[in-house]
């Protein structure tokens, strides 16, 4: 370039780099490119801005609408739901009362335990509690309800019982008959768990301690379990509450439903770039004008 001042650098072929012509016309083509490429920029934002608005507002929203096909193809395994049953059995407990002349006159519930099948009839024999010496037992009639003693009546108040005995009394646990329940009485969701098909289901034999045949039903919504119900409470299961469902279903694959860290990032990197263009082109008076009226345009912009 030695040899050529500024101005003759401008001027048609003094310059060796710009044989067909000098440096003004060169510059002059690519003003014209980029405000070409503003304006194709503006009609991106334009469809951009749109976008964001129907996607819901968001950088996270507009990233989850951009990358929709990568996201359903994104999965992970789920957590498997644990449900738990009850096969309870406790001993109810009651009380009673007696006369002065030693007859059992009263008997009142304390706790009517649990795993009880059938009402019947039991006596009060027990002499360390009721002080009975000789005589008649009294006769207790029950009744049962959703396992529960529920009712007791004095049949028979006997005789031979310690006089005015105070209305709570224990009747000895050894008179009480036991509960016979062997059957699932409850279920209860522990883990909700991910990953299973929305729906409603039914879950045969259920398996835990025994040998039981019980039936559950439970709904999915939205990958979780999130309801279950006795059908059918089987027999010969061994006693106990909370006990672990070990055959119910295991969990599928969740889909991912939102874009992740490095996609948000992609499509802040690209709102905030095409933002920056959108920018430029109204410090150009957002304007379409003549091709030969642009380079004038960009030479307001600085």
């Amino acid at each position: 370039m030695a040899g050529y001042t500024g101005e003759k650098r401008w001027r048609d072929g003094m310059n060796p780099e710009y044989s067909n012509g000098g440096v003004s016309e060169a510059a002059k083509e690519v003003c014209v490119q980029m405000l070409d490429a503003l304006t194709d920029a503006e009609a991106a934002y334009a469809e951009l801005a749109e976008l964001y608005s129907y996607a819901g507002g968001t950088i996270q929203d507009l990233a989850d609408l951009l990358f929709t096909e990568d996201i359903a193809a994104r999965t992970s395994p789920g957590t498997n739901a644990v449900i738990t049953v009850d096969v309870p059995q406790t001993k109810a407990q009651i009380d009673f009362g007696t006369t002065a002349g030693g007859v059992v006159d009263s008997v009142a519930i304390v706790d009517g335990g649990a795993g009880y099948e059938t009402g019947g009839t039991f006596l009060i024999t027990e002499s360390s509690d009721s002080g009975f010496v000789a005589g008649t037992y009294a006769t207790i009639t029950y009744t049962v309800a959703s396992g529960a003693i529920d009712s007791v009546t004095v049949t028979d108040g006997g005789d031979g019982y310690t006089a005015d005995l105070a209305a709570t009394t224990d009747v000895a646990a050894s008179d009480i008959p036991a509960p016979t329940n062997t059957s699932i009485t409850a279920a209860a969701i522990s883990v909700a768990g991910t990953g299973y098909t929305d729906g409603n289901y039914q879950l045969a034999s259920v398996k835990i301690p025994g040998n039981g045949n019980g039936i559950i039903n439970y709904t999915v919504s939205s990958g979780a379990v999130t309801s279950v119900s006795v059908v059918t409470g089987g027999q010969n299961y061994t006693v106990g509450t909370g006990q672990t469902v070990t055959n119910f279903p295991l969990a599928g694959y969740v889909s991912e439903t939102t874009a992740n860290a490095e996609e948000v990032a992609k499509t802040q990197a690209a709102f905030d770039a095409i933002t920056a263009l959108h920018e430029l082109y109204l410090a150009a008076d957002n304007t379409v004008v003549a091709q030969e009226d642009r380079l004038a345009q960009i030479r307001r912009m600085t």
